[in-house]
């Protein structure tokens, strides 16, 4: 007889790939306009409009023979969906000059627009094989849903800019935007001011041995962003439905009338210069402070809901960016360059959102594998502690960490520490630990004397910052380039050193939850134990036996410092002397080829193909292609 699978029990890969069907039609038209009307020498208006229309229709059918199709007797799910995206744009823009002065000016006012639609429906009970139409399918799967969602923008800005001699500049700029994500408080207005001074251009500078270009710059701004606010989080929102034939109104999402903008003020400083005709240096430096964080808030259950969309925390980016070019060969007929550029950067929250239940900032939010503290950068790791194998039994291992009250090295019975019954209480009944977590325990007691112990049982280990954060030291690019008669040649290289990322498509490759024979492996199971005395890193296959070994910790946690060749670009120059004969300017033959090479910490592990750096499913690795190509011009 047969056994059900440990896991997909009713896939059926090669009758699925043959006799399935999963496909999308899309349209898309694009369309803008636009007119200038001169009033003046010096005054012009515009006006601009643009548009964007996407419609697409998906159709996902389930054959009746093999796979999941089976128990509905074969299935269609058809997804159709529309998307309209209009801007208006109008601008009066004035520019004068006289003498060593010139400046410009404008006033404006957008307005954009967003709407989409969705509806889908289903059904099985297929009657041919060949039609991919609802009525060829004669029993409902569900009823058919349908919405429409969208936003809109509003916005009206102005910008000023002056310079005098070619030497001081000057820019400043105000707006205001209304958006309808928000309620009670629509609008937000935003601005900025900088300068800048190129002193090559002084009479003090002119003929100076060192700076052949030298220019300072500064601005200060403040910007608005409304990422991470759903369309409607600023209204409650409710489920329809069907109660015995009358309607029934269930809530969906609990909205919050008083969200709006979040802000960030940034400082800017930074030097433009080029030191003779060999070396270009260009340095900035940023800080930025973002308030009125768009938060997750975390609500008492008696309202019903786990959390609220508000505004509330603070944190401070600081950054160091470089841009380092020298001119390594400049001859006629062969130039040889190197570029090097990256960026340092530093996260910290510098206020945690409100706790409801205390009126207090909070002193520890987990978000996934991360967690957001004062102090703390928002892509600090925070999860429990590898400790490897048990070489006697083969058995995972992870740390409990505990408060040794009698200092005696051990973990004995009533000391504070993680237990699947209750973590971290203090002995002081008057001391809380709303968050169950290390992190409170240590404000709240001060001078713990925090040690720790090995492990097997998962639910007593510790979650603790793994002081290894997703920011990277340093990240950047680096390229090569020159020329050498009629060839030349480009290569960059991207970098990224001192990050750390969750690889959680490996640790789905190292598990055996569905059971020795129910899992795909990557070749590192090979070093699993297996024998008394083994020393090695991966536990024993048990058919599940040792649960919990590829759950989240720092196990997985992997080093994302890379060294990519993202691009080679060759190409020739056909002599002039054999163009003038037929008649042509200019001939160019070129190959480039794009991700040739790709060094990460494991093979297959790509941190660049996601903004935090951690695998997923679905996240691939960049595809190799390479492209011959003919410039002509006549």
């Amino acid at each position: 007889g047969f056994r059900d699978r440990p896991n997909a029990n009713g896939l059926n890969p090669v009758g699925s790939a043959r006799y399935d069907f999963n496909g999308t039609n899309r349209h898309e038209i694009n369309g803008n306009f636009s007119t200038t009307l001169k009033l003046s020498d010096n005054l012009t208006a515009e006006f601009r409009y643009g548009v964007q229309y996407a419609t697409q229709k998906n159709r996902d059918y389930t054959n009746k023979f093999y796979g999941g199709g089976v128990s509905t007797q074969g299935d269609l799910t058809i997804r159709d969906f529309s998307s309209l995206t209009q801007n208006i744009l109008q601008i009066v823009k004035y520019n004068n000059s006289w003498g060593g002065h010139s400046f410009d000016a404008l006033i404006a006012h957008e307005s954009n627009d967003f709407e989409q639609n969705f509806a889908s429906a289903s059904k099985g009970l297929q009657v041919s094989p060949f039609l991919y139409d609802l009525d060829n399918f004669q029993s409902s799967l569900g009823l058919p849903s349908g919405s429409t969602s969208g936003f809109t923008i509003e916005s009206y800005f102005s910008q000023f800019n002056y310079n005098f001699d070619q030497k001081y500049y000057f820019t400043a700029s105000v707006r205001t935007d209304g958006s309808s994500r928000f309620v009670n408080d629509k609008w937000g207005t935003f601005g900025s001011v900088g300068a800048s001074w190129i002193l090559s251009n002084e009479d003090f500078l002119k003929n100076s041995n060192v700076f052949s270009y030298l220019k300072l710059k500064s601005s200060y701004g403040v910007t608005g962003d409304q990422a991470g606010v759903g369309f409607y989080s600023g209204f409650n929102t409710y489920f329809g439905g069907n109660l015995g034939g009358n309607l029934s109104l269930a809530p969906n999402t609990n909205g919050n009338p008083d969200l709006t903008w979040e802000t960030t003020r940034q400082f800017q400083v930074g030097a433009e210069m080029s030191f003779g005709k060999y070396l270009d240096v260009n340095l900035d430096y940023y800080r930025k402070l973002t308030d009125n964080l768009i938060f997750n808030r975390f609500v008492g259950p008696s309202q019903g809901i786990s959390s609220i969309t508000v505004n509330d925390g603070a944190l401070i980016n600081a950054g160091l960016e470089f841009d380092v070019t020298g001119h390594i060969i400049d001859k006629p007929g062969f130039t040889l360059d190197l570029s090097f550029n990256g960026e340092i950067v530093n996260n910290e929250i510098t206020t945690m959102p409100l706790d409801p239940a205390t009126g207090e900032p909070q002193l520890l939010t987990p978000s996934g594998a991360y967690g957001r503290s004062e102090g703390r950068s928002i892509f600090d790791f925070y999860m429990r502690e590898w400790a490897g194998v048990d070489p006697s039994d083969g058995a995972p291992m992870w740390y409990q960490y505990y408060d040794d009250v009698n200092n005696n090295g051990a973990l004995d019975a009533g000391e504070p520490s993680s237990y699947s019954s209750g973590s971290w209480v203090p002995a002081d009944p008057a001391v809380s630990n709303s968050t169950g977590s290390i992190v409170e325990y240590q404000i709240k007691v001060p001078g713990a004397n925090i040690q720790k112990a090995v492990t097997k049982t998962y639910s007593n280990a510790s979650d603790v910052y793994t002081n290894k954060s997703a920011i990277a030291d340093v990240r950047g690019a680096f390229r090569l380039s020159g020329k050498a008669g009629n060839f030349n040649f480009a290569t960059q290289f991207t970098y990224s050193l001192g990050g750390h990322a969750y690889d959680a498509q490996y640790a789905e490759l190292m598990s055996d939850r569905f059971g020795a024979v129910g899992n795909n492996y990557s070749s590192d199971i090979a070093n699993r134990w297996q024998n008394p005395g083994d020393i090695t890193d991966v536990p024993a296959l048990t058919d599940n036996a040792f649960t919990n070994g590829t759950s989240q910790s720092t196990r997985f946690l992997t080093s994302t410092d890379f060294l990519a060749l993202n691009n080679v670009n060759v190409g020739y120059n056909i002599p002039k002397k054999y163009l003038d004969r037929i008649s042509l300017q200019t001939v160019n033959i070129w190959l480039a080829a794009d991700n040739l090479f790709n060094a990460t910490a494991r093979n297959g592990f790509f941190p660049g193909t996601s903004e935090s750096g951690n695998s997923g499913r679905g996240l691939y690795a960049p595809m190799t292609t390479m492209t011959l190509g003919v410039r002509v011009k006549f």
